[in-house]
């Protein structure tokens, strides 16, 4: 679980995505791992899905967050672009049509790195949906790396992408 620490740096962006018309409170929620916190709007609901670390679900819009973290002293092995590139393959074989929507893209800020790469496609009970892959790398402490795939319908793209960056950005760890 991760200790909360807004850094004001980031507070603009993410005060911008929650002073919405509907004024929603801002949760924290904690990782299964006890390192891991990040911050969303209360309409999220924190679920306990598969190995997920953290998996936070909002049904009135649709979007989901599934989190995997990594400690590379328990897995040395592996790489933040294996992580990517293993979720990426179990998704193409369980996913229709499924193609790069938005290149690798690399965000350095102050205390982390986040790379997120996009891609399209269904299931054959879904619509199109955007599965967004992402890894953040924390400055203060490189040997963990936490994993995140969010998803949106495609129609809802231009609506809730930058929310869901936003919700990366506000990743904090103990």
């Amino acid at each position: 679980s991760t200790i909360f620490t807004y850094v004001i740096g980031f507070a603009n962006g993410y005060n911008d995505y929650t002073s919405s018309p509907t004024e929603e409170t801002i949760q924290q929620y904690l990782a299964n791992d006890g390192i891991l916190e990040i911050s969303a709007r209360s309409g999220y609901v924190k679920k306990e899905v598969g190995e997920y670390d953290l998996y936070l679900r909002d049904e009135k819009t649709q979007l989901t967050l599934g989190i995997f973290t990594y400690d590379l002293n328990l897995h040395k092995q592996i790489t933040e672009e294996d992580i990517i590139d293993v979720q990426v393959e179990y998704f193409k074989d369980t996913r229709e049509n499924f193609v790069i929507y938005k290149n690798k893209e690399i965000i350095s800020l102050e205390d982390k790195k986040i790379t997120t790469i996009e891609y399209n496609g269904k299931t054959e009970t879904s619509d199109e949906c955007i599965y967004k892959f992402s890894t953040i790398v924390f400055e203060e402490k490189q040997d963990y790396i936490v994993f995140a795939i969010q998803v949106l319908l495609e129609e809802d793209y231009n609506k809730y992408s930058n929310e869901l960056f936003e919700i990366l950005k506000t990743a904090t760890i103990k």
